[in-house]
This record gives C-alpha cells, sequence and structure tokens, in this order.
C-alpha cells in the first residue's frame, strides 16, 4: 500500500512525499525489488545519479531477471560516465 502510495505522491508532483513512502515500504519489505526499482527512478528524476544508481542495483541483485531494473541502471551508469560498467547491463 505505501510504495503504491508513493506512486501517487510523485505523480501528483511531491517527490519528496513518495520516496517516504517508498522508503517506509521498503522498511517493511526490504526485498521488494520493484519497490526498490520505482524509488530509483524517483532519484535519476531529481538527479540524484548515486541514489539511483543503489536502488538499481538493489532491484537487479534482488531479482536478477528484471529487464527494466537493469536498463535503468545502465542508462544511469552511461549517464554517469561509466560507459564500461554500463555496457554490462
Amino acid at each position: 500500500a505505501l510504495h503504491m502510495l508513493g506512486h501517487a505522491e510523485f505523480s501528483r508532483g511531491d517527490a519528496e512525499a513518495a520516496i517516504a513512502c517508498i522508503e517506509r515500504s521498503l522498511r517493511q519489505a526490504p526485498g521488494n525489488a520493484r519497490a526498490h526499482s520505482d524509488l530509483g527512478v524517483i532519484h535519476r528524476r531529481r538527479g540524484d545519479a548515486l541514489l539511483a544508481q543503489a536502488c538499481f542495483e538493489a532491484a537487479a541483485r534482488l531479482d536478477p531477471g528484471n529487464a527494466r531494473a537493469w536498463s535503468n541502471l545502465g542508462n544511469t551508469l552511461l549517464e554517469s560516465g561509466e560507459a564500461e560498467r554500463a555496457l554490462a547491463c
């Protein structure tokens, strides 16, 4: 529920509330790869590549078949100038 509330808050333009909701959901369910990935998307859109990268790495580690997490991780690394690491994604 908190994860979805985070989506709603982000859709309304409140990134801070979205982050707070998703982080709370991750405290309850730390293995939720989708929540990690969604949190990464918010951080990336806010310009925080390091936090986004950490979120996408967690999502990919928790769900290695999650193509979206790998794609987001690769794009974030590429945008951060880490082309070789990005190619590994």
